[in-house]
């Protein structure tokens, strides 16, 4: 152990990252040699230390936590004692950081906190920002990725919640696509790539249109009174829709989206994130370059579980692994399908060609990630869904619909069986239109013996003609 205690001994706590962006505590996961090396190093840092390291990305999008060995090669039990304590010490220092739902903001005091004068441009959106995430926390009062609700609930209670959120979610995007199928009006261009084989489904909204599919989201918030973080930007969106110049972005490779007021104004664009209770600079210049750079504030969101406990994390952006970017830069329905991205891409472009735009869209737009979140969690295999008669057909209206889709996602039903019992419903409906147009065709008025229109009878009288 002499060596381990020299190691000790001679670092000194500095918690700068190196190129790659590991900071000491990155450096001892990779590097040490037992889980009590691993142990007696973290326990030499002070707390504070200790936290700023556990919340930062390396350039390989890494945090801390995620680094500690699963085992080494050779196993040695009274070492393994040390794994408990490890993860006690790491869960407690990775920040978890985000207001209570119920929390409101005091504008005024955000500005004193990053010393702007409330009568400034900065200060105004500053304001602006806070008055936003008032609004929306005063109607939204549950979220399955909130740190707070993974402390309140169980596992069990936790899946529910996201069980039910993504239902939450499934039913706005449907409301959008019956929205989107019932306007003449909404205007799509369709880029098929082909060389590249990808599809590219730009739409052009009026703002009445726009502000309509807000309120579809809207109506499914406030009804059930949950939302996550894309589901707070939207709001945020809504409620400053003609106020100010809002966008929601998202964080590339960091899960989250949050809001920003006058994104192209640097010296006075705010970061408004609800779901976190942050409202902040979106940007700083650095002292030493004079570059703009996104204000330390800005943070991300990791999902971690352990011995089937849920943490929610949110660790510190990383520009060097993680990007910034508009959520609805275009529009709110853009979407895209690129047949090398995955197996259930490669085969929804097998058969994409035979659908019109609308349907294009609602496939990619709806029921695409609905499928990509099954196969993730092996609710369904590609096998099965290789196995539909039909699936241009098929999956639009089996989807559409509450009922079945309801049956599918929950796995009370197959999608197999569900095409089967649509085929049928659907040969029968088309049996019963058939005959309904021949009963139509045959009680439809007609001129009888050249009436010149005076008489009609529900069936043609025909002369015949006799023989002796």
């Amino acid at each position: 152990m002499l060596h381990q205690n020299l190691y000790i001994k001679r670092r000194t706590i500095d918690i700068t990252p190196d190129a790659e962006g590991n900071t000491q505590l990155h450096r001892i996961m990779k590097t040490a040699d037992s889980y009590q090396l691993i142990f007696d190093t973290i326990s030499k840092f002070d707390d504070k230390s200790l936290r700023k390291m556990a919340g930062r990305y390396n350039n390989e999008g890494k945090l801390p936590i995620q680094l500690i060995p699963d085992s080494y090669e050779v196993e040695d039990e009274v070492d393994d004692k040390f794994i408990p304590y490890i993860y006690q010490k790491m869960l407690k220092a990775t920040p978890s950081k985000a207001k209570p739902l119920n929390e409101m903001l005091d504008g005024e005091a955000v500005c004193r906190k990053y010393q702007v004068d409330p009568q400034s441009k900065l200060g105004r959106n500053l304001i602006l920002g806070c008055t936003a995430v008032n609004e929306a926390r005063k109607v939204i009062f549950d979220s399955s990725t909130h740190p707070n609700t993974a402390k309140r609930l169980d596992t069990q209670q936790l899946t529910e919640l996201i069980v039910e959120m993504e239902s939450d979610r499934d039913l706005y995007n449907e409301k959008i696509c019956r929205y989107v199928l019932e306007s003449d009006d909404i205007q799509f261009t369709v880029y098929h790539l082909s060389e590249q084989e990808i599809y590219i489904l730009n739409t052009k909204l009026t703002d009445e249109q726009r502000i309509e599919i807000y309120r579809i989201m809207m109506s499914v918030y406030l009804k059930n009174e949950r939302a996550n973080c894309h589901e707070f930007g939207n709001f945020i969106s809504f409620y400053l829709d003609g106020i100010a110049n809002v966008k929601t972005r998202g964080i590339q490779n960091g899960d989250h989206a949050f809001n920003e007021i006058d994104p192209e104004d640097k010296d006075n664009a705010v970061s408004v994130d609800a779901w976190a209770g942050e409202v902040s600079p979106t940007y700083r210049r650095d002292k030493q370059s004079g570059e703009y750079v996104p204000y330390k504030k800005l943070r991300c969101y990791f999902p971690y579980l352990y011995q089937d406990k849920w943490h929610m994390f949110t660790p510190r952006y990383n520009p060097n692994y993680q990007k910034l970017f508009g959520l609805f830069d275009t529009s709110m329905l853009d979407t895209g399908l690129n047949r090398n991205k995955s197996d259930l891409c490669a085969y929804i472009y097998s058969f994409i060609d035979k659908l019109n735009d609308k349907e294009k869209f609602i496939l990619i737009y709806f029921i695409v990630p609905i499928l990509e979140r099954m196969l993730k969690r092996k609710q369904i295999s590609m096998d099965e869904l290789t196995q539909l008669k039909k699936p241009a057909k098929t999956l639009i209206p089996i989807f559409m619909d509450t009922t079945t889709r309801e049956l599918f996602t929950s796995e009370t039903e197959t999608i197999s069986v569900l095409e089967d019992e649509w085929i049928k419903k659907h040969n029968k409906e088309k049996y019963k239109n058939r005959q309904a147009a021949n009963a139509a065709f045959y009680k439809t008025p007609i001129q009888v013996n050249g009436n010149n229109g005076t008489g009609y009878t529900s069936t043609p009288t025909i002369k015949r003609r006799h023989t002796m």
